[in-house]
């Protein structure tokens, strides 16, 4: 019996090591098909780097003398400011961000038809332009609105992160992130990350540094040395947990339209999202002229959704920030949504002036962008899981699925990854063979 168990422990080893060979062969093989031309991934490198040099960063943490709320009420986000030292990578104060701006020239006009380009006319849907939802906040208690709580604090802004080697930037991807999530961050620096090294796609972590002072001193210590490496962070100073999302995202939109205008469009998703990079350039390429007469946010679109009131939801909505048992407006799903870069600004001038409704995609893609008469358009490459990448062949998941959500383990991630690229091989072989 104790040989049995030791040959199944040895026979286990032996195929995680050969799963390990063959995706690390199926990147290199995914790379070899850019060639030298221009679009090649790791083209912008320079022939010599510097070797990067580590310093180890410091943790000082300032208290507030605010009294921490509880977990329904919107929270201040300057509770707990948690500052990284970094003699290496330093960045200058985010700048107060108070002055209105003019952009009218980049709104959709507030009533025209929309012209959906004819290769995608069958699978787009756009939703309604005009809808009988709230619009009147009065009863709403004013200390509930979200200018009450967001501040634009960065204790690490990475002003410079769309400067990189970076010339014609096509693709700005933000990625929402918790500080302790090494692992998911790892996995998409293994698989779709790498298309940030392109020129025209740029991608960064999104996390809060508010509960730096929960984690003990070797994970502090582990994410410093993770940003000293990478460089692909921006923190900001809030709670990182999910009822305070709606800052994170807010956050984001501030930050992509303060330091990264030249990014033609911008991307919010997850870090347990799948996202197909050449799927998605693919599509903007398509969309761009009709975007530019009206922009819109493309995503997967949810209708008709009315708030959740049992406190033990996830999506739970009170009635003092919510206060009618009416439908939200149609809004993209959280999870990954596309937008263009003129429309990011306005957005989040307008999330200020709104409640803080803590479901930040209702918030922002729902009312503000109602707010704003900026259509929310249904691609149906943007789904909200991949439960089981076996129910998808290769060539479905490389042709047909721009974003799709996983359960965020290494293992998912890489069988999805492994399938996209070996999707990939199979459609160019095929559409070879039928030319």
């Amino acid at each position: 019996m104790a040989c049995s168990v030791q040959y199944f422990k040895q026979l286990v080893v032996g195929s995680v090591i050969i799963l390990v060979v063959v995706l690390h062969s199926a990147i290199q093989i995914n790379l070899s098909f850019y060639g030298d031309g221009k679009n090649n991934p790791l083209s912008s490198y320079p022939a010599s780097s510097p070797p990067l040099e580590y310093s180890e960063s410091r943790i000082r943490l300032k208290k507030r003398s605010l009294s921490q709320p509880d977990e329904e009420s919107p929270p201040p986000s300057n509770l707990l400011t948690a500052t990284l030292l970094k003699p290496v990578m330093t960045s200058t104060p985010f700048p107060t961000l108070t002055t209105e701006r003019s952009y009218k020239s980049v709104l959709p006009p507030q009533t025209s038809s929309i012209t959906i380009p004819s290769a995608f006319s069958s699978t787009l849907k756009e939703s309604g332009k005009t809808s009988k939802h709230v619009t009147d906040w009065s009863d709403v208690p004013e200390h509930l609105f979200v200018k009450r709580y967001y501040t634009g604090n960065f204790s690490h802004v990475n002003e410079d992160l769309c400067e990189r080697r970076k010339k014609n930037l096509t693709l700005l991807i933000l990625v929402t992130s918790a500080i302790d999530n090494f692992q998911h961050r790892s996995n998409v620096r293994l698989t779709w990350g790498h298309y940030g090294q392109r020129d025209d796609v740029q991608f960064a972590f999104v996390v809060g540094d508010a509960l730096l002072s929960q984690f003990n001193e070797s994970m502090r210590h582990a994410l410093a040395e993770e940003i000293d490496l990478y460089q692909d962070f921006i923190i900001g100073s809030f709670a990182d947990t999910y009822r305070r999302l709606t800052l994170k995202t807010l956050h984001m939109l501030d930050w992509a339209s303060t330091y990264c205008m030249k990014a033609r469009y911008f991307l919010k998703t997850d870090d347990d999202m799948f996202l197909n990079i050449p799927k998605i350039l693919d599509f903007i390429e398509t969309i761009k002229d009709d975007d530019e007469q009206q922009p819109k946010i493309y995503g997967h679109v949810f209708s008709g959704h009315l708030p959740k009131r049992n406190e033990s939801h996830k999506h739970h909505l009170k009635y003092d920030i919510y206060p009618r048992d009416i439908p939200y407006p149609d809004f993209t799903s959280g999870p990954a949504y596309l937008m263009s870069m003129g429309i990011v600004r306005p957005l989040f001038h307008e999330a200020l002036k709104l409640p803080f409704i803590p479901l930040e995609d209702v918030l922002i893609n729902g009312f503000a962008a109602m707010n704003l008469n900026i259509p929310r358009v249904d691609v149906p490459g943007f789904i909200n899981e991949i439960k089981n990448p076996v129910e998808l062949s290769a060539c479905e998941l490389y042709s047909s699925v721009m974003a799709g959500m996983t359960d965020g383990s290494a293992v998912q991630m890489s069988f999805v990854w492994y399938n996209y690229l070996m999707g990939r091989t199979i459609c160019i072989w095929r559409r070879t063979k039928e030319d």
